[in-house]
């Protein structure tokens, strides 16, 4: 009666989430490397669209591991994509030393998302309202929400002196 369609892709939804879970265990216990093993293969085999948004931590954890260019890489693979992966391209240009390529890109993420560049170097930035599973592409949430799970390592790259001081 065609009712067994309706669940067809409910064992991989369910793996995916599984393996979402997990990578999310190996970054809280500090287990990056793991968590990155992971994400890139969840990413890049057995999700390539990554509709659960994985690339978004995964860039950032590349960074974190010092693989730049790696994290390039992955930029490149989602070439208009959201404020995290735009901010986090140009960080990864920066640490690879690829001037032209770093400005060519931060200024690209500082158009396209003002308000996560506004965020970050802000010294004390307010809460902006937040609605549970809910984020405004381009607004204060999501630059509030990246600030949250990026500032330490804009901060400790350098890259966070180097956005203040370009004048975009």
């Amino acid at each position: 009666d065609g009712g067994d369609e309706l669940f067809a892709g409910y064992p991989a939804f369910q793996a995916h989430r599984l393996m979402e879970r997990l990578s999310t265990q190996y970054r809280v216990l500090g287990r990056t490397k793991d968590a990155v093993t992971l994400m890139t293969w969840m990413v890049h085999t057995l999700n390539p669209h990554d509709n659960q948004g994985m690339r978004f931590l995964l860039i950032h954890d590349l960074l974190r591991l010092n693989r730049p260019t790696d994290a390039i890489t992955l930029g490149n693979q989602y070439p208009d994509d959201f404020s995290a992966m735009r901010y986090g391209h140009a960080l990864a240009f920066y640490l690879n030393k690829d001037t032209g390529a770093a400005l060519s890109a931060l200024h690209n993420a500082c158009n396209r998302y003002p308000e996560v560049r506004k965020m970050l170097i802000a010294d004390n930035p307010r809460k902006p309202r937040l609605n549970e599973g809910y984020i405004t592409v381009g607004g204060k949430d999501e630059a509030w929400v990246y600030r949250q799970e990026q500032w330490d390592l804009w901060q400790s790259s350098g890259g966070l002196a180097w956005l203040k001081a370009m004048r975009i």
